[in-house]
């Protein structure tokens, strides 16, 4: 599924249940461990924007974007004062 439209529509509501294999279930499990080791990788796999030309799509971070997110993570008092 690469199309984020189908992926947001094909996300359980509260009472559905999903039935998955014990592959898919350790493979999610991974994932969701990778997203927590690292603010970049899941905000490069996971953010969604939307754009007027392109529609919703998953953000593409510049490095400064990145370091940032690092940033945040690392200290927990921030003051930031930014521009677009």
């Amino acid at each position: 599924m690469n199309n984020p439209t189908e992926e947001l529509a094909s996300i359980k509501k509260p009472g559905e249940t999903e039935s998955v294999t014990k592959e898919e279930f350790e493979r999610r499990i991974r994932e969701i461990a990778k997203c927590k080791r690292d603010i970049v990788y899941f905000a490069e796999h996971y953010y969604r924007v939307i754009n007027l030309d392109k529609g919703l799509h998953i953000i593409k971070l510049y490095d400064v974007q990145k370091e940032f997110l690092r940033f945040l993570v690392d200290n927990n008092k921030i003051i930031c004062c930014s521009g677009r």
